[in-house]
């Protein structure tokens, strides 16, 4: 019995934590939104909820394992809407009934109540800063209505002739003691007649000059006491102390306004059980009139009622949403209320559907019921646009000057469409153009006519246009196809050119601007269409011209034809072999000419003389443009040359940084053996090419570790030591390195991979200057956490295996 009491008791604990760990696992890289049920969205938020997290800690936490900014996003979404059906929670066969009868017909029963309200109220905008407090404004005057109450203290002022001052509170009872005027009964007074008051009581009691006006009274607050509002009926209802300042409105926008089914139009005031005033938003929501919007005394109740009639208004109007009408309003009253039509809105039709005891039905109101339709709670009203077309246009197109769409008039004739647009142009077809029409039955016509003619208004051509015609006036150059020459090769605008009569060659040299300082200029090539037999088909004949004596002549003008390929080449001596640049340990800085085509690295360290002291062996390299279109052999022949494309190194390393750009820039990065290129052994030499940069590399007494180590960290080097020595050195290897990948990258850019057998690995021997990288696991492809259907069969597994493990047991 003990063994079965612990197996269910694992059982029990396995559940609820792997339900928690779904969501906080430390990897969230493998959840998909739309693969979880609504329970788990629903415990997701309840976590959230419990953790105390605000939507903005969630997000970056969930960011920080692993979830992507699309998935976050899709379960935000989720969540939203699993909060709109929280409230009207109902199932699909609770929201759509069917009814059958004898004939098998059978109609859907639609259940409006269980419709999630997402519609806007009209009036909601102004009480949904949920954020919104009051505080009075105690730098402003006094107004003149406020009525003084227990609790107030006020400043009484005398100034002129006489002058005195006093600070008073009035009592319980509603008055005040004035130093040698007396009791002053004040509560219930407005400031106004409380001031009249008071300027009476100080006249009788010595200060005559309030009288004949030497002396003038001055009455202020100089603390607003605090009443107590009950507001009934609105999103957030209950017990408001609020200043004594405060008014009808201000006690709604404490309270967040009318509930979802809270009357805007029918607010009461209860002052001392009896109805003071009823209060309309909607003079406020429409024109800015708050007239009504008077001040509160202690104890005073808003009541908000449940509205009485709410229609619904969308499509082509300024304001959409719900609106509420009083019983006498009409249709023109609920379109002043949403802000009339818009620009594009049909206003002849309103297509309206309505409510019955049994079903749905439409109705279509126009413009001349607009006063008199009454519209009923719960209506729909839709909005039409206007038609998107044309009922007057017609266009020209072409070679017209002013093409474009122009008003269609009854009657219009090509004549007068092309005179609006100012005429033909001069390259215009004259002889043929056509007119492009939808018919009735919508598919295209098409109409020729002769636009000369058609401008001499004659009746055969100048025809009727109709609505949404197009005319089309062609260029002259379709009857006369473009015709093209080209130029090719060491020309300075090489390209196609427009072919004319009596074009030549040097008229085509002129085009391209003449030659560049590498072209042979003694021949030219020019190749030429040649129309051979009809069973051969079309051949290319190349012609060879003496180009510099018909330069030098006028009467030799080769005559080009359409079609003529003209080739330039470039001359095969006496061309600049291009520039290398170097840098580094090196007193001479700098460019140095190619000498020759065998121009080699070790020519060029000779040519530079001594080497600097600071020179470090291992670490001479070249950087070499990849295109290499000096020699284009490189690619396609297989050279032995001790080339490594750097493409795993990091911005991180100071001693190299360029390393790090070189896949960028489409560079390679050669590595120098400088011992073997002393030698003086041809095959160790490097054939430099244009642009290539040479990198003398300073000395370093340090070696780098970089990744997949405990502690990256530069450290001294130590001769005759392998890679490993430095990585014990720097906290051995970390959690998620891959020890066999590691490498050794040397000042000259050459890698070296350590090598293994079984279980035993060699390391790659250090040089000073020296880079020891150890690749990392990619965290993002590692399956860190199970899917939930995983779990769920593993639980069940695991709860089968412990069930037959207690049966066997205890039999």
């Amino acid at each position: 019995m003990k063994k079965l009491f612990f197996i269910l008791l694992c059982i029990g604990f396995l559940s609820p934590v792997w339900s928690q760990d779904f969501f906080f696992s430390k990897n969230l890289a493998d959840i998909k939104v739309e693969q979880l049920t609504e329970l788990q969205i629903q415990q997701y938020k309840r976590q959230i909820q419990n953790a105390n997290l605000t939507e903005m800690q969630a997000t970056e936490l969930a960011k920080k394992r692993g979830m992507s900014e699309d998935e976050i996003q899709k379960l935000k979404d989720r969540m939203s809407v699993l909060d709109i059906l929280s409230g009207t929670a109902f199932s699909k066969e609770q929201s759509t009934l069917k009814r059958q009868d004898t004939a098998g017909v059978s109609d859907n029963i639609v259940n409006r109540k269980a419709t999630p309200l997402i519609e806007k109220i009209f009036g909601s905008d102004l009480f949904a800063n949920a954020q919104m407090t009051f505080n009075p404004n105690l730098s402003i005057a006094t107004p003149e209505n406020y009525e003084l109450g227990t609790g107030d203290v006020i400043n009484i002022l005398v100034y002129g002739y006489q002058e005195a001052s006093y600070q008073l509170t009035i009592t319980k009872d509603g008055f005040v003691n004035i130093p040698r005027i007396g009791v002053v009964t004040l509560n219930g007074l407005s400031i106004k007649a409380a001031k009249v008051l008071l300027k009476k009581k100080f006249i009788q009691n010595g200060y005559a000059s309030l009288g004949n006006g030497q002396s003038q009274l001055a009455l202020n607050l100089e603390n607003i006491r605090s009443i107590h509002v009950t507001v009934i009926g609105a999103n957030h209802s209950g017990n408001y102390m609020l200043p004594a300042v405060a008014t009808v409105f201000h006690a709604l926008y404490v309270s967040q306004g009318p509930a979802p089914n809270g009357s805007y139009r029918n607010i009461q005031l209860i002052r001392n059980g009896i109805l003071k005033q009823t209060i309309d938003l909607y003079p406020l929501l429409c024109r800015g009139d708050n007239s009504a919007d008077i001040g509160l005394r202690d104890g005073d109740i808003l009541y908000i009622p449940l509205y009485l009639s709410r229609i619904s208004i969308a499509g082509q109007v300024k304001r959409t949403g719900l609106f509420e009408l009083l019983p006498k309003e009409s249709l023109e009253n609920l379109l002043y209320y949403a802000g009339g039509f818009n620009e594009i809105a049909y206003k002849n039709h309103l297509y309206i559907e309505q409510l019955t005891s049994k079903e749905l039905r439409v109705q279509d109101v126009y413009t001349d019921s607009f006063v008199s339709f009454m519209p009923q709670s719960g209506d729909k009203i839709f909005v039409s646009g206007i038609l998107n077309r044309f009922q007057n246009q017609t266009c020209i197109m072409g070679n017209v000057k002013r093409q474009g769409k122009y008003e269609f008039t009854d009657g219009m004739r090509l004549s007068d469409l092309i005179a609006k647009a100012d005429g033909l142009k001069e390259n215009a077809l004259t002889n043929r153009a056509l007119i492009i029409r939808k018919g009735f039955d919508h598919k295209l016509q098409y109409h020729h006519f002769n636009p000369l003619l058609a401008i001499r208004k004659d009746p055969l051509h100048d025809l009727l246009l109709q609505n949404l015609d197009s005319v089309v006036i062609e260029d002259q150059q379709i009857t006369n196809p473009l015709q093209f020459v080209e130029i090719l090769g060491e020309v300075n605008n090489p390209g196609t050119f427009l072919h004319g009569e009596n074009l030549c060659l040097k008229d085509a040299l002129f085009l391209a601007n003449g030659f560049t300082q590498y072209a042979n200029i003694r021949d030219i090539e020019v190749y030429r269409h040649v129309v051979a037999e009809p069973s051969d088909g079309n051949t290319i004949t190349r012609l060879m011209t003496p180009i510099l004596d018909t330069l030098k002549s006028v009467s030799q003008e080769l005559i080009l034809l359409p079609s003529d390929i003209i080739v330039v080449r470039k001359k095969t001596n006496g061309i600049s072999l291009g520039t290398v640049y170097i840098e580094g340990a090196v007193s001479n800085a700098g460019s140095y000419p190619i000498l020759n085509n065998r121009f080699g690295l070790l020519q060029l360290l000779q040519q530079l003389g001594k080497a600097d002291a600071s020179l470090d062996p291992n670490g001479i390299y070249i950087i070499r443009k990849k295109d290499m279109t000096a020699n284009p052999d490189l690619l396609t022949k297989k050279i032995k040359l001790p080339v490594s494309l750097v493409s795993g190194l990091y911005d991180s390393v100071a001693q190299k940084p360029e390393w790090a750009n070189l896949q960028k820039q489409k560079t390679l990065l050669i590595s120098v053996d400088y011992k073997k290129l002393l030698s003086g052994r041809k095959k160790f030499d490097i054939v430099l090419l244009n642009q290539d940069k040479i990198v003398l590399g300073k000395f370093s007494n340090t070696v780098t570790l970089l990744d997949g180590i405990q502690n990256p960290t530069v450290l001294t080097y130590r001769k005759h030591r392998r890679a490993d020595y430095f990585i014990d050195r720097a906290g051995g290897f970390s959690e998620n390195s891959i020890r066999k990948q590691t490498y050794v990258v040397y000042p000259n850019g050459k890698s070296i991979k350590a090598k293994h057998f079984l279980f035993i690995v060699w390391y790659p021997r250090m040089v000073s200057g020296s880079l020891v990288i150890v690749p990392e696991k990619d965290l993002s492809t590692v399956q860190t956490s199970m899917e939930p259907s995983v779990k769920v069969a593993l639980f069940s597994i695991i709860s089968s295996t412990l069930t037959m493990m207690y049966q066997v047991l205890t039999k």
